[in-house]
């Protein structure tokens, strides 16, 4: 997001920040490095990489272009034009689902309530926090993505052991986020300037 902040809404963060991102990027790449050592074909860690990637620039752009734009109205237009997209591809797929119609129900409801309150309420915050607070910032809470999926896939695995460059990962891709986004002094969200 810094890359790209930089040259597009000519923010420059501060030290804090400048901090707080290189050293989520050392986590990435150690989380990186466990996975070549896992065996992870590289090109699925690649599409990994794609997903902070794509928020920079996505981020950027939103704050640049769109910054007039509701985060409400927002959140709609994006989860809308996303629907318009994906649901003829579902509505083509065809499925030999044996579900009772009570487990219909069940599944319909769960997919809604994980729609409105997941997808939907996050997309909201996550705008508000880009016009608000600023990309990089919002950006961060892309580290709490991979920390969720180790945390589940922790849950779910037999040995129910990470390995330490997992816990190392973790913990200090979260301190890099709680750099970024700590409060200053006065109790306010921190700004950007120039930091050289």
């Amino acid at each position: 997001t810094i890359v790209a902040s930089i040259p597009l809404l000519k923010l420059y963060p501060t030290r804090r920040q400048l901090w707080g991102v290189l050293g989520a990027l050392v986590c990435l790449g150690t989380l990186m490095v466990d996975g070549l050592d896992r065996q992870i074909p590289p090109l699925d860690l690649l599409l990994a990489i794609s997903v902070p990637l794509s928020y920079a620039i996505t981020n950027t752009w939103i704050r640049r272009s769109l910054r007039h734009v509701p985060a409400l109205d927002l959140s709609f237009y994006s989860l809308a034009l996303a629907a318009i997209v994906q649901l003829p591809i579902a509505g083509g797929m065809s499925s030999d689902s044996t579900a009772t119609t009570e487990q219909w129900w069940i599944a319909f409801g769960a997919v809604t309530f994980l729609g409105v309150a997941g997808t939907g309420l996050s997309t909201f915050l996550f705008n508000k926090l880009i016009h608000e607070q600023g990309p990089l910032f919002a950006g961060m809470v892309t580290n709490l993505v991979p920390i969720g999926a180790l945390v589940w896939g922790l849950a779910g695995s037999r040995s129910g052991h990470p390995a330490a460059s997992d816990r190392a990962g973790r913990s200090a891709g979260n301190g890099g986020r709680r750099a970024v986004q700590s409060r200053v002094g006065n109790g306010a969200a921190p700004t950007y300037r120039g930091f050289l």
